[in-house]
């Protein structure tokens, strides 16, 4: 069984990623091969990375994630839409207007993962977590909509999850923030729920 788990960079004020942070501390699973990768905040960059790791990796589950300020738990994203647009730049000072991610193909794809399960489970061990159907189309979403348009043909897992600040080093002590071990720890429960899954 093999895992894909990804996090993001630094970008904009955020010079230590909490989704990288926290990736990098998950712990190993006996039997299964568990593959990081950091991905550039850069919306060509993100794309082309996950189209060269995931054909060639062939991951049995995905599970990306990436940082959103506004929400003090983590929110699993229930979709990815085939637009990229922001107002402001990623770390290319590339700035998409209203752009279709990839020509010919759907609005819309559905997380490939049992939301509600992974949702009730980290509740349960004490983690506050939340399903959004969307949170934006910077390049979170661009990541996550290329994720399930690679893997549209196979019975993989991909799902997306929005971790906040990290209370170690976030910038506002008032902002909503969670400590990393606790993102951690959420990141590792949804790895084991996907694994039980059918």
């Amino acid at each position: 069984m093999k895992v894909l788990l990804t996090g993001f960079g630094p970008f904009l004020s955020i010079s230590r990623n909490p989704s990288w942070e926290a990736v990098k501390l998950v712990n190993g699973i006996d039997g299964v091969e568990i593959v990081k990768e950091c991905l550039p905040v850069s919306f060509k960059g993100a794309k082309n990375k996950l189209e060269e790791l995931i054909p060639n990796l062939k991951p049995d589950i995905i599970v990306l994630t990436g940082v959103s300020s506004l929400f003090g738990c983590l929110v699993l994203t229930a979709s990815a839409i085939n637009i990229m647009d922001s107002e402001h730049p990623d770390n290319d000072g590339y700035i998409p207007n209203w752009e279709n991610i990839y020509e010919n193909a759907p609005v819309a794809y559905l997380a490939k993962a049992p939301l509600k399960k992974i949702r009730d489970t980290l509740r349960q061990n004490g983690i506050p977590t939340l399903i959004l159907n969307s949170i934006d189309f910077y390049v979170c979403n661009t990541a996550f909509y290329t994720a399930l348009h690679l893997t549209r043909r196979d019975d993989s897992k991909v799902c997306f999850i929005h971790v906040p600040m990290a209370s170690e080093f976030s910038l506002n002590k008032i902002s909503p923030n969670l400590p990393l071990e606790t993102i951690k720890r959420g990141i590792e429960l949804t790895i084991k729920v996907l694994l039980d899954s059918d």
